[in-house]
């Protein structure tokens, strides 16, 4: 008899041990195993491990809406300097003709309208590469504004004599 229940004993703790616990298909031994909490226990590594995934999957989603807001904000950004540069563009034209009315009043010097054209074509060729690069950079964008803005001086003094 102390065999028969030796032999009982070691079936029931191999039930216990089976690590693929299922009590709907464990049969009779296996199900008394997964009764002492072996089922139970593979449930909630499971659940565990599925909550862990679905916050992973959250936390990927929340990234993948703010990289696609920053995306936006860069494509605005760079819509805008694209705007400025093509508004300094269209100005272009005016600058010539101030330029040229200068020229025909013959109030100033040749070496100063000399420095006047070279400067507007610099800008004329900054302005046309900005406009040709899809995606200008807010420092060249003002780099050329700035360089406008001298420009505009330049030509206010000389319009001036």
């Amino acid at each position: 008899m102390m065999r028969a229940g030796l032999g009982i004993s070691l079936l029931l703790l191999a039930g216990c041990a089976a690590g693929g616990c299922d009590p709907g298909s464990a049969g009779f031994f296996g199900g008394v195993g997964c009764a002492a909490g072996g089922y139970q226990q593979r449930t909630a590594r499971l659940q565990t491990q599925s909550a862990a995934a679905q916050g992973d999957a959250a936390v990927a989603q929340a990234n993948a809406a703010f990289e696609q807001q920053n995306a936006s904000r860069a494509e605005d950004q760079a819509n805008a300097l694209r705007r400025q540069v093509a508004e300094m563009r269209r100005g272009q034209a005016d600058l010539r003709r101030r330029l040229d009315a200068v020229r025909a009043r013959g109030r100033a010097n040749r070496m100063q309208l000399s420095q006047a054209q070279a400067q507007l074509s610099a800008l004329d060729a900054q302005l046309q590469a900005a406009q040709t690069n899809p995606t200008p950079s807010a420092a060249e964008v003002k780099r050329i504004q700035d360089q406008r803005r001298s420009y505009l001086a330049t030509l206010a003094t000389l319009d001036a004599q």
